[in-house]
């Protein structure tokens, strides 16, 4: 007998999402860690705690085009680009920092 379509696209995900995790300890020099309870982060460094989130689609638009704009100003500057996102959260400015590793 055959497992529910369910059951089998939520143990699809969970591998995908580990082969993920396994990518970014690579690329930040750190580990997975294999806890699920999401108190210790996805992945660790020496220096940080990583919770990875993917998507099988494509960046948002929002970050895509703003990315495609820091590029191009840091060309033109020969800096580095960088992309800041804010929104009001609660009544105070919420600031997070975009940057393209790989």
């Amino acid at each position: 007998m055959s497992e529910p379509t369910n059951v089998r696209r939520g143990r699809n995900n969970r591998e995908r999402g580990k082969a993920v995790e396994r990518e970014v300890a690579a690329l930040y020099g750190g580990w997975r860690n294999i806890d699920r309870g999401g108190k210790w982060g996805d992945v660790q460094t020496e220096t940080q705690v990583i919770e990875v989130k993917g998507r099988q689609t494509s960046t948002p638009k929002l970050i895509a085009g703003a990315w495609d704009q820091a590029t191009e100003a840091a060309e033109n500057t020969g800096k580095d680009p960088l992309v800041v996102l804010t929104y009001i959260d609660g009544g105070k400015r919420s600031v997070w920092e975009v940057k393209r590793v790989q």
